[in-house]
């Protein structure tokens, strides 16, 4: 989707893999001349030069890559300066001059991996799927041609307020996802999960999924990323991209803190309720009893995955009681096998 980081993200895999720097927590391999410092080309058909060269600074300085581990290793180049078309006209016809220059190029400095950023601005054709179609087969031969990994990076259609993208919301044709090795989809975070992470705002926040992979293990999980801000020696302020991980719900948390948990809900007169949409909800009690305010989302949310962990690891247990009230049985919470109090 639009504004999520699509950009920042590829253009600082670029840096990490002509570098050799794990700066996204993988280690580059795959290299035809050093297997960890790739060769790769970066054209974005968006941005002018003096934009893409300050992403690549605020990286380098973020993440404290030498700006001398790049040279002769990655190639950049601005669709403002020199315009490519990989396709164009109606019926979608292959721009063959553009595409024997790339193959050139890919050759004469044994690139590694050939990113285009944005397709969008790099085609004039219609985003059918006998277009996609031609298009993929032309960059598969040229990747296979030049032993180079292509890689494109793609918008998807618009899509309604909170909902999250698939590879199947790409737009245009199916037949580029289709045409792909492996797709990845990257989406915002959520206002829930901003809430769930303790997070004011999750505005910087996205992960990528793997949607597809034919030739490699599908990543069990997504990753997630932030974009902060750098300032340069110049006074900008330029965005890059760091890894982020999702806080633990337990940092702090004691046996002793669940020891008064426990002794909270056990001193009940009526039953905590199991869900958290209940008025009588549980996690209202632990949340009091441990100094966690309820009324806050992310704390709500924080309790609420301590008291599932707490059920999963028996010392809570859930037990149905005749709610009297509406004359049907109600899941309530129960201490389980008590904490140790030493």
């Amino acid at each position: 989707p639009g504004g999520v980081g699509k950009s920042t993200l590829v253009l600082a895999e670029a840096i990490s893999m002509a570098s050799g720097s794990p700066i996204l927590g993988h280690v580059p391999e795959g290299g035809k001349i050093k297997p960890s410092q790739l060769r790769v080309g970066y054209f974005n058909a968006e941005d002018p030069m003096d934009e893409i060269q300050r992403r690549v600074l605020a990286t380098c300085e973020h993440h404290f890559v030498s700006q001398a581990a790049l040279a002769d290793r990655l190639w950049l180049a601005s669709g403002r300066d020199h315009p490519l078309l990989l396709m164009e006209g109606d019926d979608g016809a292959v721009n063959e001059a553009a595409l024997e220059f790339l193959h050139d190029f890919a050759l004469a400095y044994d690139l590694d991996v050939l990113i285009f950023d944005p397709l969008a601005n790099m085609t004039t054709s219609p985003e059918t799927n006998d277009v996609f179609r031609q298009l993929t087969a032309r960059l598969n031969r040229l990747a296979g041609d030049t032993e180079t990994a292509v890689h494109i990076v793609h918008h998807t259609r618009k899509l309604q307020p909170g909902m999250a993208a698939s590879d199947n919301d790409a737009r245009g044709g199916r037949a580029l996802v289709d045409g792909a090795r492996s797709v990845r989809v990257l989406n915002h975070m959520s206002k829930e999960e901003a809430a769930k992470a303790g997070l004011e705002s999750g505005i910087d926040h996205f992960r990528s999924e793997d949607a597809k992979a034919n030739l490699a293990r599908r990543a069990d999980r997504a990753a997630w990323f932030e974009r902060v801000s750098v300032k340069l020696d110049n006074g900008d302020h330029v965005a890059t991209i760091a890894q982020w991980s999702w806080p633990d719900a337990f940092d702090g948390i004691s046996s002793a803190d669940l020891l008064a948990a426990q002794r909270a809900i056990a001193g009940l007169t009526e039953p905590a309720k199991r869900s958290a949409q209940a008025r009588g909800w549980a996690g209202h009690v632990i949340g009091d009893a441990i100094g966690m305010d309820t009324s806050d989302a992310a704390k709500k949310a924080r309790v609420k995955v301590m008291l599932d962990k707490w059920i999963a690891t028996g010392a809570f247990a859930i037990e149905d009681v005749m709610d009297t009230r509406n004359g049907r049985k109600t899941p309530v919470i129960v201490v389980g096998t008590w904490a140790d109090d030493n």
